[in-house]
């Protein structure tokens, strides 16, 4: 007969398991300089830019994925901007409430960071040395979140506001090379609308007021790196007519104080710093044979599909006599960190 089993004298059966192995790839736009002194010397944009690795991959190794786990980036670039398209605007006036010896006149601002309180202040300067006669006031209500305008209605005339068309033109070295990625304008940042109405209709007010107005030109930038998304087998997508695949799409806001947010503050009328955790990042499918190659071009896009390196290089700075001397702006540099994980 048998005997009872000896469960003390039994082996555990066990199967050999391989841990998870990881690595980070680290980027700065700020690697693109070989030193300190070439970034003196030979500024170039963080919106287009390529590192080399010379005769070395990036990476070796059987990893099948990357993922973006952290960002950070420091936004520069000013909301009232000649190179952005969002400087100038036009006031028309009119004899009439419908068009009567109509007059339009360019409205050209500085160049800088403004809260929808500083706008309404400079907008109202620049009309007044434009138009003395319309008496035009310019205020921001905070209580309404809008801006109010309106102009002595026994000057005889009436007013309205239209988008440049001349904004992305203005004497400024740059041209939107695909037609209709023309962003947006300081008529769009202040919310401000062109009320189609029948004919004999009013079309100049004495009074206008603009919605809720998003104060930049844009609303998120996406990164971008071909090498790096090359293997992925699902492109992304999005309701934007232009798609790209991308590293992500970050949107620039950050959480404001209410007293900021009642004033009309957003991200993007002071410069601000993002700092981006993804506790469920994109992973990026890659092939375990493929090395990572040591050259890696990244680039930066707006919300109307324009790389940022093609403003570079075109401040509104202009002379005494008011010719255009491109000057480089600052740039928005970006850090970010990748999980580099085999699977």
């Amino acid at each position: 007969m048998f005997g009872a089993p000896d469960f003390a004298k039994a082996q555990p059966m066990s199967l050999p398991v391989k841990e998870t192995s990881s690595t980070l790839l680290c980027v700065s736009s700020l690697d693109r300089y070989a030193s300190l002194d070439d970034a003196r010397r030979n500024p170039t944009s963080s919106g287009r830019f390529t590192i080399n690795r010379l005769n070395a991959s990036m990476l070796n190794g059987h990893f099948t994925s990357l993922a973006l786990t952290e960002l950070r980036l420091h936004w520069t670039y000013p909301n009232v901007s000649l190179r952005f398209g969002t400087a100038s605007i036009i006031l028309e006036t009119s004899e009439g409430n419908t068009a009567e010896n109509v007059e339009s006149y360019p409205l050209m601002l500085d160049e800088g960071f403004y809260t929808p309180a500083e706008l309404a202040a400079t907008l109202q300067a620049v009309a007044t040395m434009a138009v003395p006669s319309l008496d035009l006031a310019c205020a921001y209500d905070a209580s309404m979140c809008r801006f109010n305008f309106s102009c002595d209605p026994t000057a005889g005339l009436y007013f309205r506001f239209l988008p440049d068309p001349a904004a992305f033109t203005n004497g400024v070295p740059y041209q939107v090379a695909t037609p209709g990625m023309q962003g947006r304008q300081l008529f769009d940042m202040m919310n401000l609308t062109i009320t189609q109405l029948a004919p004999g209709e009013a079309l100049y007010y004495h009074e206008v007021y603009s919605g809720v107005p998003p104060m930049r030109w844009t609303e998120y930038v996406d990164i971008t790196c071909r090498q790096l998304t090359a293997n992925q087998l699902m492109a992304d997508s999005s309701t934007q007519a232009r798609v790209k695949t991308m590293l992500a799409r970050i949107y620039l806001d950050e959480s404001l104080s209410s007293a900021d947010a009642s004033g009309g503050m957003v991200n993007g009328t002071r410069q601000f710093v993002i700092q981006r955790l993804f506790n469920q990042p994109k992973r990026i499918r890659w092939n375990p044979q493929q090395p990572l190659a040591g050259n890696l071009q990244f680039e930066m896009y707006d919300d109307a599909g324009r790389c940022l390196a093609d403003f570079q290089g075109f401040d509104t700075n202009f002379d005494m006599t008011n010719a255009y001397q491109p000057q480089p702006p600052a740039e928005s540099e970006f850090n970010f960190t990748l999980l580099v994980s085999e699977e």
